[in-house]
């Protein structure tokens, strides 16, 4: 099997789809994992969670502080390698520069202030990376409703994002357009639980402690949202999703704007949503993940009260 080389760029440790993208790149023969480097406020302790999730796998992967730029949360206490100390990527840019001239699909799923970064550095990787982002807003927002806005991961480092964008570089976009649906229910959560494979224990664990933080904090209940491993499954599988070619720049606020003068990006518009939810719950769980299509529409039914329960209890 020729794998893809991956380098996954995360800010791992708010929102708990970024652990499942790691953990479905660790779960993917397909992959070939070159590095795993960490974004946002507190990249350090991020990077520990990361080396968590490799550890279990056993897996000899370079794990890589990033830049610390941005104002994102570390929500996760508990599933950390606390005695690991990561190397930091502005000490290591030979590591990336010997990655040069190789074809690399750069995964990111957090800010862009490690690529803006690198491509400043290195522009030579621009000849052969190729970065799937998760990040923007085209026609809609997170719950779904037509509203462009300025989404998290552009916004949260807005200088660097608008470097990335109009750089030229290999850009496929991922924006909550293609993601905001992706929700994985109550009762596909419990099977992570009673899973036998610890590194579906661990993001159960994970999960909850998310929700647990949002309900105590905000007095929110939510499910999961995909948003981070359909950017992962995308290395593996591009046709999870259909696409548009868009000049595209980022605004003062954040927001992704159609420009004449913007580069030309690869944009996903649209997933399929019954498809990808089946492949990523068939490679965690190893199992069959709906005996029909109309699986999740039913089982959602449940799960508000359900949730709603858990936290009261716990």
């Amino acid at each position: 099997m020729n794998k893809k080389a991956v380098i996954i760029d995360t800010d791992i440790g708010a929102d708990v789809d970024d652990a499942f993208a790691l953990s479905l790149a660790l779960s993917s023969p397909e992959l070939d994992i070159k590095a795993v480097l960490t974004n946002d406020r507190y990249s350090n302790i991020r990077a520990k969670i990361a080396k968590k999730l490799v550890s279990i796998k056993k897996k000899d992967i370079m794990i890589f502080e990033g830049l610390s730029d941005g104002n994102g949360k570390v929500v996760e206490k508990t599933v950390l390698e606390e005695s690991f100390t990561p190397d930091k990527l502005i000490n290591n840019l030979d590591f990336f520069r010997n990655l040069a001239g190789q074809e690399i699909y750069y995964i990111s799923i957090g800010n862009l202030s490690n690529i803006c970064y690198l491509i400043n550095k290195l522009p030579e990787i621009k000849s052969s990376f190729k970065f799937i982002i998760m990040g923007g807003s085209i026609n809609f927002d997170y719950s779904g409703k037509n509203n462009r806005i300025a989404e998290w991961n552009i916004k949260n480092n807005i200088p660097a994002s608008k470097e990335v964008i109009d750089s030229g570089a290999d850009i496929t976009l991922v924006p909550l357009d293609a993601t905001y649906n992706l929700e994985l229910d109550e009762e596909t959560l419990l099977k992570f639980e009673k899973s036998k494979n610890q590194i579906c224990n661990y993001l159960y664990i994970m999960a909850r402690n998310l929700q647990k933080f949002l309900f105590e904090k905000y007095n929110i209940t939510k499910n999961i949202v995909f948003h981070d491993p359909l950017v992962l499954a995308l290395a593996i599988n591009n046709e999870f999703c259909t696409y548009e070619i868009k000049r595209l720049e980022v605004n003062e606020e954040g927001k992704l704007i159609d420009s004449e003068k913007g580069k030309k990006i690869k944009v996903a518009i649209k997933t399929d949503k019954e498809k990808f939810l089946a492949f990523i719950l068939e490679r965690l769980l190893n199992q069959k993940a709906f005996q029909s299509p109309y699986g999740w529409q039913r089982q959602s039914m449940r799960t508000a009260q359900t949730l709603l329960h858990h936290l009261k209890a716990h």
